[in-house]
């Protein structure tokens, strides 16, 4: 989270419990307590103070980074219980692709712009036919085809070679 951010989240919190808004100082110390907390949760943050307190809290950074916890917990078991849709151009929302440069083949992943399943942040948004005119190739049965083959026998005698 930034600063500019943490002070809009301050403010409404404040607006809430109709209490002035704390001194620059006091925003310093507080923002230092939690500016790893990502801005994606502040909007949960702030509703889990307002309905989890009657006044404003004693220590605020406490209850912000307690209420982000909480919101860590439920993304995580709502990301253990989600169900994909099956897709006939992607891989569970994710589609791979290759594209050669300077003589060697890079990998790229995009978020499938067809059934928009996933929603994690820094990948780009594509259909296949936009990746395909961009250059790219894309990779039929995802990542797993790009690792060859292992033999275990030869890990094997290689790791006793070493040994």
């Amino acid at each position: 989270m930034i600063e500019s951010e943490f002070k809009v989240f301050i403010k409404g919190i404040c607006n809430y419990f109709e209490r002035k808004r704390p001194q620059d100082d006091t925003l310093e110390l507080w923002f230092d307590c939690v500016k790893w907390i990502k801005s994606d949760s502040l909007d949960f943050i702030q509703k889990k103070i307002q309905n989890n307190n009657d006044t404003f809290p004693k220590n605020l950074p406490n209850a912000i980074i307690s209420a982000y916890h909480v919101f860590m917990d439920s993304r995580l078991n709502a990301e253990e219980d989600q169900v994909y849709v099956e897709c006939p151009h992607c891989l569970e929302g994710f589609i791979y692709t290759t594209k050669k440069a300077w003589g060697m083949n890079y990998h790229f992943t995009f978020r499938c712009g067809v059934c928009r399943q996933r929603n994690e942040k820094g990948l780009p948004i594509k259909t296949p036919w936009e990746i395909e005119q961009a250059g790219y190739d894309i990779i039929d049965g995802g990542v797993e085809v790009l690792a060859p083959p292992v033999d275990k026998n030869r890990v094997v005698s290689l790791l006793k070679e070493i040994v």
